[in-house]
């Protein structure tokens, strides 16, 4: 074998140097007769020696000055033809050294150095020696890509299995799960999962024994019983294996990667309606003068406020301020409105908005009564000024404003405070997303393909915004906050607009109402209703036969007249709808479906009453509970772009030399890299069409901008397949085929000529005539060949580059690192209530996983409660006290120290007065 890798070795390096000699002779033709050597070529010359130097310079790093060598690298570079390079030796040795010494590790391996292709592999073939499981977590993103490199590896010469892990809490658990990971253990093969798998299984195991020990649930059956005891049988297996963590960043992430598991009754929300009619008021404002932006004339209010002057005057400062925002890109338009840049919110925009909102509390005469008037005084509440002042800011506790708010009814008190929430905390966050790209609504077909996998899947994903990873949505998690899932639910509607399944569980509602309703049927409230909105989307309901035999001829022609003119949609009254007629309700349906008021109706009356229930429990699983040492034992995890901020017990990361400042050199190099700013105006297809004649080679939307299109479509857009009315720019015909990663994770290519989507790796083309688009979620760790002189085109999101030239790169480098430091602080903040809390919590997993097979005992019950963590979104009816983080970290400190009888431990003890300490540190102001 030591022959046979360096006889392909020499082989492929005469085939380099082949290669070498040919573009030499082609490069001298070139030379002699245009008197230049093309950018591309000389490109190729210089990659070409180098690879052929590093091959004629392969050495075997694993072979030691006595000659001996881990039999394992030679098996390995024999079944893969090639030579391992001395990083991956070096860190592979390092691993595996950590890991039989019962420790975990974090290790920095640079963008193609192999992390996927070579060291998940070996380290798996090292590890897995059938006595201990060999776990490997990779981005669900990436699950599809590294399974196939896996079986790619582990198919000729060394052979495994690659077996695929999934829980979810709505799926039932296999009864033979337990058998099926013991059998991976003891043949030596590897379980590829997914982080939300491994969350899952650890919650679905703490909310069984819930319900074991709760004698009242139905669900406390034996069979429930049988799956628990399976399922810490497996969790066993689990503790005492090795978990490889791939995108070790991205799966630790403090921010990103916690799951919930909301427990016990739904209740609906505390406050409502109100709860979701400050919202819909304050983005209705934002949506009136979003879509009427440039449109002459005044700005139409809401129907409430049709003859309310005011409410003009304030639309109109909305509107000026949102342009103000846009030509000065702290906002941007496409594809929808974004905030930008929080200090614009806070200085301008949230000033016009506590107006706009004052303007409705106003309506609903809030502050205008004290509930009880002082002795000897007659006052007519607060002012408009004083509500104003409260909601853009709220009062101190004990200044005077607080006093006199403290005297209004509870239920104006929470008014006030639900209001200056929004405008502080909530507006703010969510007109900074963007729709199909960190949130949005399934689609119909999308909705059916989730109860196909899951038909336990709760409806709450389906009637509300749900988060989204680029553009699909994230597995089965759902937004926390239910203030946040009202304001982007809202905002997911009137973006995307009804979709046929509200549409027709809005008619059946309507029917019902006017079926309720006594009177003429054209006449009752639910059909004046129904015309008003077919009216306000630029339709005309049919007009009765008794109505137009009132008009004279010259009337009638010209009524019918104005209606061709116009273009306007006949729609039949509701009462003469045939819901059967899908012509006539296609119609109605394009008709309505982006229509404010239908939106608005639809989710006040249906969804919001019927899907916004919450339970006032959840357990909690993160990011911590894989990479600390609560479920594995030993830990090991890389990435390309890692970062300090992981787990305590995981360690600090192991850092490449030299590789930050490589990196950062090369994105300052004006040589390598330029940038170009868009115009306010800019538009997707605006974006795509530069792309296409830009002479670019691949599109790397790492900001998130080609929102409202698939994958698939913008490859159908840049190679000109979308049937456009009007012509627009494509790739040129150079480019045989555009490649892009399906909803699945694999590798696609849209073919130009046949218009069929392949498998990249069965396609043919040559990498020099192909062009790759990587979406937001596919911009890490996806592996696709390019020619060697590629260029490619990398968005940016929230931009902030007026005036930038290329001599200011190592600005928008600063800029970037800037933007990272502001997370980090963040994160820091979150990583240390995560790091801390895991100390109670790890102590009550082990007790946990002592004792699970009584199924019920106290001791269990304590336990339990500390992975309970209450869930309260009821809205004060008081002045709020602001409580510091610190505060609420040492109040749960003390509380699951006391309650699980934690003392001055050597690691517990003095970590966590470190802990605490740290939130009056630097990154304080808590």
């Amino acid at each position: 074998m030591l022959r046979a890798v360096r006889v392909v070795l020499a082989n492929g390096s005469l085939a380099e140097a082949r290669d070498l000699q040919k573009m030499l002779s082609k490069a001298i033709s070139t030379v002699r007769e245009t008197g230049k050597l093309p950018n591309d070529v000389r490109v190729g010359l210089a990659e070409k020696g180098e690879v052929l130097a590093r091959r004629i310079d392969a050495r075997r790093h694993y072979v030691s000055e006595t000659l001996s060598y881990d039999p394992h690298f030679l098996v390995f570079e024999f079944s893969d033809n090639k030579m391992l390079h001395g990083r991956q030796v070096a860190i592979i040795s390092d691993f595996q050294k950590t890991v039989e010494g019962g420790e975990s590790g974090v290790k920095q391996m640079i963008m193609g150095a192999g992390k996927t292709t070579v060291v998940s592999p070996l380290l798996s073939m090292l590890l897995a020696n059938g006595k201990r499981l060999v776990s490997l977590v990779v981005p669900s993103a990436l699950l599809e890509f590294c399974r196939g490199v896996l079986m790619a590896v582990f198919s000729s010469i060394i052979q495994k299995r690659i077996c695929m892990f999934h829980c979810d809490r709505s799926e039932d658990v296999d009864i033979a799960i337990c058998d099926r990971i013991e059998a991976v253990r003891n043949e030596g093969h590897i379980l590829l999962t997914k982080p939300t798998d491994v969350k899952s299984l650890i919650l679905r195991f703490v909310e069984n024994l819930d319900i074991c020990n709760d004698r009242r649930s139905k669900r406390n059956t034996a069979a429930l019983q049988k799956e628990t005891i399976e399922l810490g049988r497996v969790l066993e297996i689990f503790a005492k294996g090795v978990c490889m963590i791939d995108e070790v960043d991205l799966v630790l992430h403090p921010l990103r990667s916690e799951l919930n598991f909301p427990i016990g009754p739904k209740n609906l929300i505390d406050f409502a309606p109100h709860r979701w009619q400050i919202p819909l008021h304050l983005l209705e404002g934002i949506f009136i003068s979003e879509l009427q932006a440039g449109k002459d004339g005044e700005l139409t209010p809401p129907e409430r406020f049709a003859d309310s002057a005011l409410a003009k005057d304030i639309l109109k400062q909305i509107a000026k301020t949102v342009a103000d925002g846009t030509r000065e890109l702290k906002m941007q338009r496409s594809p929808h409105l974004v905030l930008l840049n929080l200090e614009f919110y806070e200085e301008k925009l949230k000033e016009v908005m506590c107006s706009w909102m004052s303007l409705w509390l106003a309506s609903e005469h809030v502050g205008r009564s004290f509930a009880h008037e002082r002795e000897g005084t007659i006052d007519g509440g607060l002012s408009d000024a004083e509500v104003r002042e409260y909601i853009r800011q709220v009062a101190a506790p004990d200044s005077p404003l607080a006093k006199r708010v403290e005297m209004l009814p509870k239920r104006d008190v929470q008014m006030l405070n639900l209001s200056a929430d929004w405008l502080s905390i909530f507006l703010p966050h969510v007109l900074q997303k963007i729709n199909r790209v960190t949130y949005g609504i399934m689609t119909d077909s999308q909705v059916e393909q989730a109860l196909i996998k899951q038909p336990g899947m709760p409806m709450t994903r389906a009637k509300l915004s749900i988060p989204f990873i680029g553009k699909a949505s994230k597995g089965s998690s759902e937004f926390a906050h239910p203030d946040i899932t009202i304001g982007l639910t809202l905002l997911s509607f009137r973006y995307e607009g009804l979709r046929m399944s509200d549409f027709d569980a809005v008619l059946d509602l309507l029917v019902a109402n006017l079926e309720s309703e006594p009177g003429v049927a054209a006449e009752r409230p639910t059909a004046m209703l129904f015309k008003r909105w077919v009216e306000g989307s630029g339709g005309v309901l049919a007009t009765r036969r008794q109505e137009l035999q009132d008009l004279t001829p010259e009337e009638l022609a010209a009524a019918r007249a104005a209606e061709v003119r116009e273009k306007k949609v006949r729609i039949l009254p509701l009462h003469m709808l045939e819901r059967s007629n899908r012509r006539q309700m296609n119609e109605l349906f394009k008709l309505l479906r982006k229509n404010g008021q239908v939106v608005a109706w639809y989710l006040e009356s249906i969804v919001f009453p019927e899907h916004l229930r919450f339970q006032e429990v959840k357990l909690m699983s993160s990011g911590q509970d894989l990479g600390g040492a609560l479920l594995f034992k030993e830990r090991i995890g890389f990435s390309g772009t890692p970062s300090d901020l992981m787990p305590r017990e995981l360690g600090s990361c192991d850092f490449e030399p030299g590789s930050e400042g490589s990196i950062v050199h090369t994105l300052t190099n004006p040589e390598v890299v330029s940038f170009e700013v868009f115009g306010a105006d800019w538009t997707v297809t605006s974006l795509l069409d530069r792309i296409a004649v830009g002479g670019f080679h691949a599109l790397i939307d790492t900001g998130a901008l080609i929102t409202g299109l698939s994958n698939k479509d913008v490859a159908v857009y840049l190679l000109g397949l979308d049937n456009a009315t009007v012509p627009h720019p494509t790739l040129p015909s150079s480019f045989q085929g555009v490649v892009f990663i399906d909803d699945e994770g694999s590798k696609k290519i849209l073919l130009r000529q046949t218009q069929e989507v392949l498998n990249l790796a069965d396609c043919g083309i040559p990498a020099t005539s192909r062009f790759a688009f990587y979406d937001q979620v596919h911009t890490t760790g996806m592996d696709i060949q390019h020619k060697r002189d590629c260029v490619g085109a990398i968005t940016l999101g929230k931009a902030g580059f007026e005036g930038f030239t290329e001599s200011m790169l190592g600005d928008v480098c600063g800029w970037l690192v800037l933007n990272s430091m502001l997370s980090d602080r963040l994160q820091f903040n979150v990583l240390q209530t995560q790091n801390l809390s895991n100390i109670w919590r790890k102590n009550a997993w082990n007790t946990l996983m002592e004792k699970y097979a009584l199924l019920q005992l106290p001791e269990i019950v304590d336990c339990i409660e500390v992975f309970k963590e209450p869930i309260d979104f009821k809205v004060l009816d008081k002045v709020p006290v602001p409580r510091g983080l610190l505060q609420i970290v040492q109040g749960r400190a003390d509380e699951y120290t006391k309650c699980l009888g934690i003392v001055e431990e050597e690691v517990g003890g003095s970590y966590m007065r470190y802990s605490l300490n740290s939130f009056k540190g630097s990154y304080g102001g808590l």
